[in-house]
């Protein structure tokens, strides 16, 4: 583990503020080592806890609507974990398909064996 934080955020900025500079992300820095710490059965010291580095994840896809963050981040993700590394797919021109087909793995993998199982009833 490299004790590192990748961020993956969408493009969209407060004025003048790096988001990695941000009091939360800061604060998150330092509780991921403490709760690392108490799973792994260490002792607390509050005061050795050494933050974690926070990096932006680079060559992501961005977005001009702040209503299509939360499907890029679903999405960037998922290519992530499959290894993919071209998300030019991403984009606000098909953010809607994006989050229709999204709807309907969700439906297929939970609700739909939940539906079948009470409409036999």
């Amino acid at each position: 583990m490299d004790n590192t934080i990748t961020l993956f955020h969408c493009g969209l900025h407060r004025k003048g503020i790096r988001v990695e500079n941000t009091p939360l992300i800061k604060q998150l820095a330092v509780l991921i080592p403490a709760i690392k710490m108490e799973l792994m059965g260490e002792e607390n010291n509050y005061k050795a806890i050494v933050p974690f580095q926070i990096k932006k994840a680079e060559g992501l896809p961005k977005t001009r609507f702040p209503f299509n963050c939360g499907i890029f981040v679903v999405k960037m993700l998922e290519c992530k974990s499959l290894g993919l590394k071209n998300m030019a797919n991403i984009n606000d021109d098909n953010a809607m398909d994006l989050r229709s087909k999204l709807c309907c793995e969700i439906f297929d993998q939970f609700m739909d064996k939940d539906f079948q199982e009470v409409s036999k009833k």
